[in-house]
C-alpha cells in the first residue's frame, strides 16, 4: 500500500511540472495559474498544494530536477575515469550533457529562457543548485589531480563551466528548432570540448589568474 501511494504521490508531481511547463509555454509566466496548472495535470486546485507551496516553489524544483539529470550522469562517468582518455572523458561528459538538455528540451526552454527572465534571476548564479555545483566542482578537482596540480578556486571554475555548457547547449537547441536536421551535433559536442579543454588547460598553464590577489 505504501509502495503504491509513493508511486502515485511521484506520479502526481510529475504530472503538475508536466502540466506547468504545457502552461508556461502557452500562456507565460505570469499569466499561468496554480488552477490552470492543476486543470492541465488532470488535479484539483486543493491538489497542487500538497506538493507545492507556490508557482514559484513548482518552478524551483523544475529546475532542481533538470539539474538532478546531469548530477546523475556525472556520478555515472566516475567509474570509467580509470580507463579512459582525459579528451574522450571529457567528450563523453559534454555528449551526456547535451543528451540531457534535448530529452529535457520543453523544461530547459521553459526555465532557462522564459523563466528567469521573467524573475529577474541569472542562471550561473540563483539557479545552480548545491548538489550540481559540487558534482563539477568534484571533476574539476579530479582533472587537476590528473595533471599533478591543485586548481585554484575550483567553485569559480566550475561555475564558469557550468555556464559555458548551459549557454552553448541553449543555443544548440534554439539551432536545432529553426533549422532542424541541418544543425550538426557533433560540431557542437566538438565546440564543448574544446571550450573545456581549453578553459581548464589554461588554468593550469598560469594558475595565478585565479590566485588571490
Amino acid at each position: 500500500m505504501r509502495e503504491r501511494q509513493r508511486h502515485q504521490r511521484a506520479a502526481s508531481k510529475d504530472a503538475l511540472i508536466q502540466g506547468a511547463v504545457a502552461c508556461f509555454l502557452e500562456f507565460g509566466y505570469t499569466e499561468t495559474t496554480v488552477e490552470k496548472i492543476a486543470q492541465a495535470a488532470g488535479l484539483s486546485h486543493a491538489t497542487f498544494y500538497k506538493y507545492f507551496e507556490s508557482k514559484e516553489a513548482l518552478l524551483l524544483e523544475m529546475g532542481l530536477q533538470a539539474h538532478r539529470a546531469f548530477v546523475d550522469q556525472l556520478s555515472r562517468l566516475k567509474k570509467d575515469r580509470a580507463e579512459e582518455r582525459l579528451s574522450t572523458l571529457v567528450r563523453r561528459t559534454v555528449d551526456v550533457s547535451l543528451q540531457i538538455f534535448e530529452t529535457q528540451y520543453d523544461l530547459i526552454n521553459v526555465f532557462m529562457r522564459t523563466l528567469t527572465p521573467t524573475l529577474a534571476l541569472e542562471p550561473g548564479k540563483d539557479f545552480v543548485s548545491r548538489e550540481l555545483r559540487d558534482a563539477v566542482v568534484e571533476f574539476v578537482e579530479w582533472y587537476g589531480a590528473q595533471h599533478q596540480r591543485a586548481i585554484p578556486n575550483p567553485e569559480a571554475v566550475a561555475l564558469a563551466l557550468i555556464g559555458v555548457w548551459v549557454r552553448v547547449g541553449l543555443n544548440y537547441l534554439a539551432n536545432l528548432e529553426i533549422r532542424g536536421s541541418e544543425v550538426d551535433r557533433r560540431e557542437t559536442v566538438d565546440l564543448i570540448t574544446r571550450m573545456t579543454l581549453g578553459l581548464l588547460t589554461g588554468i593550469l598553464d598560469d594558475s595565478r589568474l585565479l590566485d588571490p590577489l
